[in-house]
């Protein structure tokens, strides 16, 4: 399958789960207390740059809360009502393991998708669900906007709504925030604190950081994860790790986008 952009669409299988967990992850309650806070309202809003912890985050909220949850990662071919609410429908049935008749309403749905199928699908849900919407930048089409805007102002009982995100939706935000109906967990939230930095980098015990080592680390990216994990990688490399260490540029951006498109992480 080709999308717009000339490039072949990820399976929708792939888009069905979050990506795993990094293998030195560590459990940060502090976090976790953030998502808690939004039960009940009508969207977690998690946003940050790339390489922030936004995803793992929320896969640790969703395993340390034992909450049933629909992942979609959606791609540039979900800039579209059509193409967007096929993989939600999908995304839910695969969770509640629904499946349509031939010939029914339900079947016809899943052919020519659209809000009212997604809203029916949700009405018939017997237990809340989690539908997690991530890399939700990547959706511009103000058909779409407006559809999931509906969605979140009809606010079902049994769904709740998290938007995973590098910035802020076009959607009322401010709104929602005044009206005590948005959680918002953001860059600073998902930095790590030293304690983290600490936890994370302690974990790596073929590089023998002293507490000196740990905290310049923790300092110097500012809690930033994909900064600590860059550190890691690097330090392996360097014949100099005390050098290394007090020339390091944690907090750089632009690494964060290296990161990414080279698909780096702790394991290298």
């Amino acid at each position: 399958m080709t999308g717009r952009s000339g490039m072949h669409a990820p399976p929708i299988e792939l888009k069905l789960a979050p990506p795993p967990t990094p293998r030195h992850h560590i459990t940060r309650p502090r976090v976790t207390a953030c998502f808690s806070a939004g039960d009940h309202e009508r969207l977690t809003l998690v946003t940050g740059p790339p390489g922030s912890g936004k995803t793992t985050a929320v896969q640790e909220w969703l395993h340390v809360s034992g909450r049933r949850a629909a992942w979609l990662t959606l791609d540039t071919d979900d800039d579209a009502a059509p193409a967007f609410w096929r993989d939600v429908l999908t995304a839910v049935r695969h969770v509640t393991r629904a499946s349509p008749d031939r010939g029914s309403a339900k079947e016809a749905a899943a052919r020519h998708p659209s809000l009212d199928h997604v809203l029916a699908e949700v009405d018939a849900l017997d237990d809340e669900l989690v539908l997690v919407l991530d890399d939700f930048h990547l959706v511009h089409a103000r058909s779409v906007l407006g559809d999931v805007q509906h969605l979140l102002e009809r606010k079902p009982t049994l769904l709740h709504v998290v938007v995973v995100s590098r910035s802020d939706p076009a959607l009322p935000v401010a709104r929602w925030r005044v009206r005590d109906e948005l959680v918002e967990i953001r860059e600073a939230d998902l930095r790590f604190d030293a304690a983290e930095a600490g936890a994370y980098l302690g974990a790596f015990e073929d590089l023998h950081l002293d507490d000196h080592a740990v905290a310049t680390l923790a300092r110097r990216t500012e809690g930033w994860i994909a900064g600590l994990q860059l550190a890691v990688i690097s330090l392996r490399a360097s014949d100099d790790s005390d050098s290394f260490i007090e020339s390091f540029g944690g907090t750089d951006r632009f690494i964060a986008d290296f990161l990414l498109d080279l698909k780096i992480d702790d394991e290298e």
